[in-house]
């Protein structure tokens, strides 16, 4: 656990922490695109039969 004391002491990490939210969002964005995608795949496969 990370114990900071004062606002001054977050402001070296703020771009970090700003990359690693926006890193973290673009994989849930993927994961979900790659979820979506199968659904599709599975959804014309069953229509198909």
């Amino acid at each position: 656990m990370l114990l900071l004391t004062s606002r001054s002491d977050l402001e070296p990490m703020a771009p970090i922490a700003r990359h690693y939210e926006k890193r973290k969002r673009l994989e849930h964005e993927r994961q979900a695109l790659e979820f979506r995608q199968e659904e599709a795949i599975s959804a014309s496969i069953v229509g198909t039969k």
